[in-house]
C-alpha cells in the first residue's frame, strides 16, 4: 500500500508531488513501512523530491522483499 503512495506522489508533477508528500504518515501502509519517530530511511527520498524540479519522478527499481515488503527507488 504504501508504495503504491510513493510511487504515485514521486511519479506526480512537483506540486502534486509536494502535496503527497506532506501528507505521507496519514496514507495506508506508512506506519507499517515508516513506524512513528523512525523515518529517518524516508527523508533522504522526501528531500530530493524536492529538490527534484518540475517533472515527475522515475521508478528506477521496485523489489519485493520476502512477499511483504517493498522497497523502491526513484530519480529526478
Amino acid at each position: 500500500q504504501f508504495d503504491a503512495f510513493l510511487y504515485k506522489a514521486c511519479t506526480s508533477s512537483n506540486e502534486k508531488r509536494k502535496e503527497q508528500l506532506l501528507v505521507w504518515e496519514k496514507q495506508p501502509g506508512a506506519s507499517d513501512a515508516h513506524p512513528p519517530r523512525a523515518a529517518e530511511h524516508l527523508m533522504p527520498l522526501i528531500v530530493i523530491a524536492g529538490a527534484g524540479g518540475e517533472g515527475p519522478g522515475e521508478r528506477v527499481f521496485n523489489w519485493d522483499l520476502t512477499g511483504t515488503f517493498r522497497l523502491s527507488g526513484f530519480v529526478w
